[in-house]
């Protein structure tokens, strides 16, 4: 076994000496190590995209949404009973109505959320910046007399306030309401709000269309006798939520539904989970197109060295520690590969990571720079793969080679 590998070291090595690597073996390294760069890289960017998007959800939408058919007008038939569940750690009515808000340059489209003020914090993990204690901002949200106020998001409010936001800031909505007569201009639909708060949820989306308000005053607007458009639930396990979604709707009225919030955001979540898949596929073809450049560097290794090998084979060499010394060129050009590959994806993701230096634009992802997540588990997976490629790829590769210069059959 040593004389193996001795014999698989020296073949490592540049005939001319000149060189621990040959010029060959040196491409083949690096051929199989920008192959492994491109497999994590990709699958730590996808593992990113999906955990940005899941947190930005969860951050503005709870882990189950309760609806009905048409909005609810009693709350507390379904309150005892989703209050019920330990899993269950708040819950929290909320309000639904679209309008278009003036800015700077025309109008924009708006979406305005009640919400019970005084459980934001605990249902909804967004960020929110405000000159106002968390108690005094409950309250100014809650009031219904005066100016009713509002937190915007910051898309938006970038949008209102193109210059920068003053003292007071004030911003008009065009919100259409029951009872007012159609003959009349749209400044019988407008209505100022206060802006006390700017919110960011992550997402685009949400940042750049919503305005969150209270419960009391959206009522107070659309009238009392309208409750709320659904109820949403936060769970201590939100991996829970698409079990409890069925076992929490066996136990409410009929005609309610419960949504999970991957139910909700199935299409996309889908789309990045078969992309992924994809790209997977597509990187470990990569490495094995990298792998490749091993057969060429056996078949020259037999052909450069045919003589000396068929001195050892009547010296009493097996067929199989021929093999193997062979195969063990493979091993080391994968292994070194494999750690250079691995060093310069660690590389690339802390760049992104730290500096942002590749910007996406936000209408299209949602969100404004590359997200980036190291899933140690599935690189280890990989690059365990990508071993197992370059060995099956040297120990066939070993075989052929040996067979056609006619020194053995084969090897086992």
């Amino acid at each position: 076994m040593l004389w193996t590998l001795t014999l698989g070291f020296r073949l490592v090595r540049s005939r001319t000496g000149g060189s621990f690597f040959s010029p060959m073996m040196v491409n083949s390294v690096l051929a199989i190590a920008f192959g492994i760069t491109a497999l994590l890289v990709c699958v730590s960017i996808f593992t990113g995209f999906q955990s940005a998007y899941q947190k930005a959800i969860l951050g503005f939408n709870a882990h189950l949404i309760v609806v009905n058919q048409q909005e609810i007008k009693n709350i507390d038939e379904i309150l005892s009973p989703l209050e019920s569940f330990q899993e269950v750690r708040g819950v929290s009515p909320f309000l639904f109505r679209e309008g278009l808000g003036l800015v700077a340059d025309g109008v924009t489209s708006v979406v305005l959320k009640g919400i019970d003020p005084g459980v934001m914090k605990k249902v909804y993990s967004i960020r929110y910046e405000s000159h106002l204690t968390d108690k005094v901002l409950q309250e100014s949200l809650a009031r219904e007399e005066g100016i009713p106020s509002l937190i915007v998001g910051k898309e938006l409010a970038r949008r209102f306030f193109p210059e920068g936001m003053g003292e007071n800031p004030v911003v008009r909505l065009l919100i259409p309401r029951e009872g007012i007569d159609q003959k009349k201009g749209l400044k019988d639909y407008a209505q100022d709000f206060r802006v006390v708060g700017i919110f960011e949820s992550g997402m685009y989306e949400f940042d750049a269309e919503f305005v969150l308000t209270s419960l009391e005053v959206m009522r107070s607007l659309f009238g009392q006798e309208i409750e709320a458009s659904g109820l949403e639930v936060v769970l201590s396990d939100p991996g829970r939520a698409p079990a409890l979604a069925r076992l929490i709707e066996k136990n409410l009225p009929t005609g309610y539904q419960v949504i999970s919030w991957d139910e909700l955001n199935e299409p996309l979540f889908s789309a990045i989970k078969m992309e992924k898949t994809l790209f997977l596929v597509i990187m470990l073809g990569i490495v094995l197109i990298g792998s490749f450049s091993v057969i060429g560097i056996i078949m020259m290794t037999i052909w450069q060295r045919k003589s000396e090998l068929a001195i050892l084979r009547a010296m009493g060499a097996t067929p199989a520690s021929l093999g193997w010394s062979l195969v063990l060129q493979g091993m080391v050009m994968a292994i070194l590969g494999i750690i250079l590959g691995t060093v310069l994806s660690t590389l690339i993701l802390f760049s992104l990571r730290r500096w942002e230096w590749l910007h996406l634009d936000p209408q299209i992802y949602f969100i404004s720079h590359v997200p980036i997540i190291w899933p140690l588990g599935l690189w280890g997976i990989l690059l365990v793969a990508s071993f197992l490629i370059c060995l099956l790829t040297a120990r066939i590769s070993s075989a052929v080679a040996l067979r056609q210069g006619g020194l053995v059959q084969t090897f086992r």
